[in-house]
């Protein structure tokens, strides 16, 4: 499985594209997309990894599974990467489905937390102003 840092480098260099376009695209920063890319620094917010996601044209779900895998704890990492990306090779027919069932489910979390996150946004943004 390759890092969320990994899948978004080669992203950037596919386009030809430098971190400051990327980060003035995404309103973030050229040393923060660079400690993403390099995993020095741990994957951003929902929020900003979805920016990512459509400036790079990848699939939002794909991209915030790597980042939520990345930003657990390293005692469950491996499994989870194994539960979410599952390796199936030798397991059965069930297991390939019961991987993408759970691949996809886990998705449907991540996009209904991302979901909660933009609402809490917006309603915390329109008390400020």
């Amino acid at each position: 499985m390759r890092s969320f840092g990994t899948v978004i480098k080669r992203a950037r260099q596919a386009r030809g594209w430098t971190l400051d376009f990327v980060a003035s695209r995404t309103r973030s920063h050229k040393g923060y997309i660079s400690g993403m890319e390099n995993g020095t620094v741990n994957p951003p917010s929902a929020k900003l990894i979805i920016r990512l996601a459509k400036l790079y044209g990848l699939d939002e779900r794909d991209l915030l599974l790597r980042a939520e895998v990345e930003k657990s704890p390293k005692e469950i990492r491996a499994e989870l990467k194994r539960r979410v990306f599952g390796a199936t090779r030798g397991k059965g027919k069930g297991a390939a489905r019961r991987a993408r069932l759970m691949r996809r489910r886990a998705a449907q979390l991540l996009n209904r937390a991302s979901q909660l996150i933009e609402e809490a946004f917006d309603l915390s943004w329109g008390e400020a102003g």
